[in-house]
Parts: structure tokens; sequence; C-alpha cells
């Protein structure tokens, strides 16, 4: 059985399903409800996020939550999770305080980056 955080799945996808909503897409509570058994049925894994994180490499936030939201805010719908989630991780990755490994291709040891502050959304 999976570690996943169901609250806060369940969180975002109420977010995505009012967005999909607005925007007159078919997404129903069923097929949420079917996606996050499936997911909580699976065995353990990484996310790709996590995958990007761990190896230094760039977060896909801006095409996981940013679109999502950026599409919320034009079509005028609260979609506080996602925008919670967005700026948190946009915070973790972008703080002037966070130093993140990043993996040195040519000789494989580990280098700390200090990342310039970035805080608007999409950037």
């Amino acid at each position: 059985r999976s570690h996943f955080p169901l609250p806060k799945a369940k969180n975002l996808m109420n977010d995505v399903y009012k967005i999909a909503r607005k925007d007159k897409i078919l997404i129903t509570k069923k097929m949420i409800k079917d996606m996050l058994i499936r997911t909580i049925k699976m065995k353990p894994y990484k996310t790709s996020m996590l995958l990007d994180y761990e190896a230094g490499r760039e977060l896909e936030i801006e095409s996981i939550l940013g679109e999502p939201l950026r599409i919320a805010q034009k079509l005028k719908v609260k979609a506080p999770n996602i925008e919670n989630m967005y700026y948190i991780l946009k915070h973790i990755t972008n703080s002037p305080y966070a130093l993140r490994a990043r993996a040195d291709l040519n000789d494989r040891e580990a280098s700390a980056t200090l990342l310039e502050p970035q805080y608007k959304l999409g950037d």
C-alpha cells in the first residue's frame, strides 16, 4: 500500500474539478475517486517531481501546478490548494536561503547551488 497523502491529493483534485467544470471539461467526482483509489493501491514510488528535486534538476512546477493555477485565475475560480502548493514549491526551490544539491555530471560529486529568488507566477 502506498504512503499516499490522501487528504492533500483530494484537496488538489477538488481544485482541478472546480477548474474543469468552469472550463466545461467533463471530470466527474467518480473519476477523481477512482483515480485516487488506484493510486492508493499502488506500491510506494517516488514522483517525478521528487526524483527531479533529489537529482538537483528543475522541478516541473509551471506545467504541473502553474498552468492549472493560471487557468483558474483566468476563469476566476478559487484554487487555494493548487495555489498554496505552487507557492510552497516555488519558495523551496527559489528561496535565496535554500541550498539544493546538484549532481555534477562530470565527476559525479554533489555541489550546492544558491538559487535566486523568484516569486511571480510564471517565472
